[in-house]
């Protein structure tokens, strides 16, 4: 894995994520990562045919985007997930 610098919207979803969160808990969230007062590890991502699809971390990446941000530091998994793909 790499540290990149992702376009957010570059970035899509696994539709098989079974968590869901509401947007008041992503504005706070936003927040606290526009405010500094939280550390937050990077988001994983793995490159795919449309992009870059989220593998851990997509409440970060779903903040990062609510809060207006245009890019997003992410750890980038080397192959690709043909699972994704499809």
């Amino acid at each position: 894995m790499n540290l990149q610098t992702i376009p957010l919207d570059q970035i899509h979803y696994d539709a098989r994520n079974p968590r869901t969160d509401g947007a008041e808990d992503l504005e706070e969230l936003a927040a606290s990562m526009q405010g500094g007062s939280l550390i937050v590890q990077p988001p994983i991502l793995t490159q795919t045919k449309q992009g870059y699809c989220v593998l851990v971390g997509e409440r970060r990446v779903r903040a990062a985007k609510a809060s207006g941000a245009e890019e997003i530091a992410c750890l980038v998994r080397e192959e690709e997930i043909n699972a994704l793909d499809a």
